[in-house]
């Protein structure tokens, strides 16, 4: 019997973790080479291709619908382009982690895709924390940096000012502004 953590071997190669592959795939190019990865890891990169599809669509029709807002594909492809060049001005690069720490709404689908635009991990973050639970969870994440939008998650800022994190407001004009 194996047990749920054990890897087994793939066309002859041995599994390694999905994590480790992402952050060594950019050094490597093992994502240009296919039979060197494994099952789990190829339907990692298929999903990243199918998020890719999805934030190059510059058509007008709704890409999110929430209950008091919706927003096209072109604005999505404007506001996440934005968003993870900022990210990108931030340092942020292919694995490194950002936190992520705002309320359900276009936002936060916005930042999941630009985190996915840069490369990186998103870490989200309950913007009700207080400032000690977010400073534990912050100085184990190490994020490069963490998106908010206005006064959500008001005492992650000053946690982050502490931690050298790079804090990006996303109602600050980085993100498309709600109507």
């Amino acid at each position: 019997n194996r047990s749920r953590r054990e890897r087994r071997p793939v066309d002859g190669h041995a599994q390694i973790d999905a994590g480790i592959a992402l952050a060594a795939a950019s050094l490597v190019g093992w994502f240009d080479q296919l039979e060197h990865l494994t099952t789990r890891d190829r339907g990692l990169q298929l999903v990243n291709e199918r998020l890719f599809a999805l934030i190059d669509r510059t058509d007008e029709h709704p890409a999110v619908i929430a209950p008091e807002d919706s927003i096209s594909f072109a604005d999505l492809h404007e506001a996440v382009e934005r968003v993870a060049g900022q990210l990108a001005g931030a340092g942020v690069g292919p694995g490194d982690t950002v936190a992520l720490s705002l309320p359900n709404g276009i936002e936060i689908v916005l930042a999941f895709l630009a985190i996915v635009r840069a490369g990186a991990a998103a870490a989200p973050l309950n913007p009700g924390y207080t400032a000690p639970e977010f400073h534990a969870y912050l100085e184990d994440l190490r994020p490069r940096a963490m998106l908010f939008l206005g006064d959500t998650a008001a005492p992650a800022r000053g946690v982050c000012g502490e931690l050298g994190i790079a804090a990006l407001d996303l109602s600050s004009g980085s993100a498309r502004e709600l109507s």
